[in-house]
Protein backbone atom coordinates (compact mmCIF):
# COMPACT_ATOMS: atom_id res chain seq x y z
CA UNK A 1 0.00 0.00 0.00
CA UNK A 2 1.25 3.49 -0.65
CA UNK A 3 1.38 5.67 2.10
CA UNK A 4 -1.94 7.48 1.82
CA UNK A 5 -4.11 4.30 0.48
CA UNK A 6 -6.84 2.40 2.42
CA UNK A 7 -7.34 -1.18 0.88
CA UNK A 8 -11.11 -2.64 2.03
CA UNK A 9 -12.06 -5.94 2.72
CA UNK A 10 -14.75 -8.42 3.70
CA UNK A 11 -14.89 -9.37 7.69
CA UNK A 12 -15.35 -12.37 7.15
CA UNK A 13 -12.30 -12.71 5.48
CA UNK A 14 -10.48 -11.69 9.03
CA UNK A 15 -13.51 -14.15 11.05
CA UNK A 16 -15.51 -16.70 9.50
CA UNK A 17 -19.19 -15.16 10.33
CA UNK A 18 -18.33 -11.89 10.05
CA UNK A 19 -19.87 -8.78 8.16
CA UNK A 20 -19.18 -5.37 7.29
CA UNK A 21 -15.92 -4.42 6.25
CA UNK A 22 -12.20 -3.65 7.39
CA UNK A 23 -9.65 -1.01 6.15
CA UNK A 24 -5.87 -1.36 6.10
CA UNK A 25 -4.28 2.07 6.26
CA UNK A 26 0.02 1.74 5.93
CA UNK A 27 1.38 4.37 8.30
CA UNK A 28 5.21 4.78 8.49
CA UNK A 29 5.99 1.25 6.91
CA UNK A 30 3.10 -0.47 9.36
CA UNK A 31 -0.30 -2.16 8.60
CA UNK A 32 -3.12 -0.26 10.65
CA UNK A 33 -6.16 -2.36 10.51
CA UNK A 34 -9.75 -0.64 11.40
CA UNK A 35 -12.37 -3.65 12.24
CA UNK A 36 -15.17 -1.02 13.33
CA UNK A 37 -17.14 -2.17 10.94
CA UNK A 38 -17.33 -5.70 11.83
CA UNK A 39 -20.08 -7.73 13.48
CA UNK A 40 -21.19 -11.41 13.54
CA UNK A 41 -23.56 -12.33 10.99
CA UNK A 42 -27.37 -13.45 12.10
CA UNK A 43 -28.03 -16.81 10.84
CA UNK A 44 -30.48 -17.30 7.84
CA UNK A 45 -32.88 -19.63 6.81
CA UNK A 46 -31.37 -20.80 3.55
CA UNK A 47 -27.73 -20.39 5.05
CA UNK A 48 -27.63 -21.27 8.61
CA UNK A 49 -28.28 -24.80 9.04
CA UNK A 50 -26.55 -27.90 11.13
CA UNK A 51 -26.85 -31.68 10.56
CA UNK A 52 -28.14 -33.53 13.71
CA UNK A 53 -29.16 -37.57 14.31
CA UNK A 54 -32.58 -38.18 16.11
CA UNK A 55 -33.41 -41.52 16.96
CA UNK A 56 -31.12 -42.64 14.63
CA UNK A 57 -32.09 -40.32 11.63
CA UNK A 58 -30.32 -37.77 9.94
CA UNK A 59 -31.75 -34.42 10.33
CA UNK A 60 -31.10 -30.28 9.71
CA UNK A 61 -31.92 -27.78 12.38
CA UNK A 62 -32.27 -24.21 10.61
CA UNK A 63 -34.03 -21.04 11.48
CA UNK A 64 -37.46 -20.61 10.05
CA UNK A 65 -36.80 -16.83 10.02
CA UNK A 66 -33.91 -14.97 10.25
CA UNK A 67 -32.42 -14.82 13.68
CA UNK A 68 -29.94 -12.11 15.23
CA UNK A 69 -26.62 -13.16 16.74
CA UNK A 70 -26.65 -14.38 20.26
CA UNK A 71 -30.19 -15.31 20.04
CA UNK A 72 -31.74 -18.42 20.97
CA UNK A 73 -34.26 -20.34 19.00
CA UNK A 74 -36.29 -23.56 18.88
CA UNK A 75 -37.07 -26.30 15.63
CA UNK A 76 -40.36 -28.15 15.83
CA UNK A 77 -38.54 -31.81 15.93
CA UNK A 78 -41.34 -32.93 13.42
CA UNK A 79 -39.86 -30.20 10.89
CA UNK A 80 -36.40 -32.03 11.10
CA UNK A 81 -37.46 -35.71 11.38
CA UNK A 82 -40.94 -36.69 10.48
CA UNK A 83 -42.92 -38.66 13.24
CA UNK A 84 -40.93 -36.65 16.06
CA UNK A 85 -42.47 -34.02 18.10
CA UNK A 86 -41.65 -31.84 21.55
CA UNK A 87 -38.82 -29.03 20.09
CA UNK A 88 -35.38 -28.34 19.85
CA UNK A 89 -33.94 -26.01 21.71
CA UNK A 90 -30.86 -23.79 19.49
CA UNK A 91 -28.94 -20.54 19.06
CA UNK A 92 -27.35 -18.75 16.58
CA UNK A 93 -23.35 -17.25 17.08
CA UNK A 94 -21.66 -15.41 14.31
CA UNK A 95 -23.98 -17.00 11.40
CA UNK A 96 -23.64 -20.57 12.65
CA UNK A 97 -26.49 -22.40 14.31
CA UNK A 98 -25.86 -24.87 17.43
CA UNK A 99 -27.47 -27.22 19.14
CA UNK A 100 -27.30 -27.86 22.57
CA UNK A 101 -27.04 -31.72 23.13
CA UNK A 102 -27.40 -32.91 19.74
CA UNK A 103 -31.07 -34.02 19.98
CA UNK A 104 -32.97 -31.67 22.60
CA UNK A 105 -36.36 -32.80 23.58
CA UNK A 106 -37.34 -34.45 20.82
CA UNK A 107 -39.98 -37.52 21.48
CA UNK A 108 -40.87 -40.61 18.87
CA UNK A 109 -44.70 -39.96 18.51
CA UNK A 110 -46.21 -43.68 18.80
CA UNK A 111 -49.88 -45.22 17.60
CA UNK A 112 -49.59 -47.71 20.27
CA UNK A 113 -52.80 -48.48 22.42
CA UNK A 114 -52.08 -50.03 25.71
CA UNK A 115 -54.80 -51.84 27.50
CA UNK A 116 -54.77 -51.11 31.11
CA UNK A 117 -57.04 -54.11 33.04
CA UNK A 118 -57.69 -53.21 36.74
CA UNK A 119 -57.93 -56.23 39.37
CA UNK A 120 -59.38 -56.58 42.91
CA UNK A 121 -62.82 -54.96 44.23
CA UNK A 122 -64.25 -52.74 42.34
Amino acid sequence: LAPTEVASHSCDLLVPGFTGSFSVTCSQGRALVNTGACAPSGCTTNASKVDIVVGGKSGTVKPSRAVQDGANFTVRCDAVVPSYFMSIPASCHAGAVFVAGGGGECVVATTTTTTVILTGPT
